[in-house]
């Protein structure tokens, strides 16, 4: 995307988990990383509480997100779990 869209080097500032993208971005791309503003995001998926995670895709506040996202998303709203699902597990694993 910052390649295609901005066409070369950028400020990124990312807060929870886009600070999280914003750290994959410059661990993976420093080349397209001017400067890093990373605002609670962890550092290492070992700094989360235990079970911190648990539960968190039936809570109430994200299931209303879901038809917030299909009324966007060219995927619908029954795509919104797979999002869920791939926040799940980079939280879990990622950014180190």
């Amino acid at each position: 995307f910052l390649d295609k869209v901005i066409g070369g080097r950028a400020h990124l500032v990312g807060y929870s988990d886009g600070a999280i993208v914003a750290v994959l971005i410059a661990i993976r791309r420093p080349d397209l990383v001017g400067k890093l503003v990373s605002i609670s995001g962890n550092f290492h998926h070992d700094g989360l509480l235990p079970g911190v995670l648990d539960g968190f895709a039936h809570e109430e506040p994200l299931r209303r997100l879901a038809g917030r996202y299909g009324e966007v998303s060219p995927d619908g709203e029954a795509h919104f779990g797979v999002v869920v699902d791939k926040l799940l597990r980079m939280a879990r694993a990622e950014p180190t």
